[in-house]
Parts: C-alpha cells; sequence; structure tokens
C-alpha cells in the first residue's frame, strides 16, 4: 500500500494531503503498463518543478484558479495542488486531489474539492 508522495527538490517540497493522499495511491496504485508512461511523466514534472525549473504552460502546469494549480500528464492525469510555506519554512506544493480527466475542461467540483483540501491543510498548520 502507498502512502502518497513526497519529494523534496532544492527549492521546494512537493507533499500529498488529505484526499491528495487517497486520490494519489488509487491512481498511482494502478500497475497497468498502459498508465505507467503517464505515472512517470506526472512524477518527473513535479520533481522538475520542486528543483526550480520552469514547467511549460498549459501543456504541463496550469493555473486553474482560486490559488490552484495543476501539474498537467499526457494521458490526461491531473494534480491539482496550491503553494504554501509551512512552519519550518519550507516552499510547499501541496497536491489536494488527482484526477484522471475525460476532457480538457476544469470540473469546477475537482476545484472546490482542491480549496477545500488548501482549508483544512491551513487550519492544521494554525494549530501548530
Amino acid at each position: 500500500m502507498m502512502a502518497g508522495f513526497d519529494h523534496k527538490g532544492s527549492v521546494k517540497r512537493a507533499i500529498t494531503f488529505g484526499a491528495g493522499i487517497d486520490s494519489w495511491d488509487q491512481f498511482f496504485g494502478t500497475r497497468s503498463s498502459a498508465y505507467a508512461a503517464c505515472q512517470a511523466n506526472v512524477i518527473a514534472l513535479i520533481k522538475r518543478y520542486c528543483e526550480g525549473h520552469r514547467l511549460h504552460s498549459p501543456e504541463q502546469l496550469n493555473d486553474e484558479g482560486k490559488g490552484i494549480l495543476a501539474f498537467k500528464g499526457r494521458c490526461g492525469l491531473r494534480a491539482y495542488f496550491w503553494q504554501c510555506t509551512n512552519t519550518k519554512g519550507e516552499q510547499l506544493c501541496v497536491i489536494g486531489l488527482v484526477v484522471h480527466k475525460k476532457t480538457r475542461k476544469l470540473d469546477p467540483a475537482h476545484r472546490e474539492k482542491t480549496v477545500a483540501q488548501r482549508v483544512l491543510f491551513e487550519n492544521m498548520e494554525q494549530m501548530r
């Protein structure tokens, strides 16, 4: 069983949180060879971003509004995230939801679910 994603780059750290852990594990737990290239593509994008490399917009990274961004895999995989600084001063990319999209347009429910995860995360950070 997986436990989400955590990668510390030289500039930022990417982590999954809440529903992001569950949706990451659900998609990345799939061992289908059909998704292997897509999984590798998304992980490579996240790692490059954490190392400070610029990603091409809108092909690899997209601003979805309300402070939510998306890493975009070539197969329709989206890892929705927000950026913040934790109590230790680390720059974070917090992945709140991972979905496999069949259309190009953002489902507003996906953005709202990610925003709700961000509010929960921020409330937890304030309690530390």
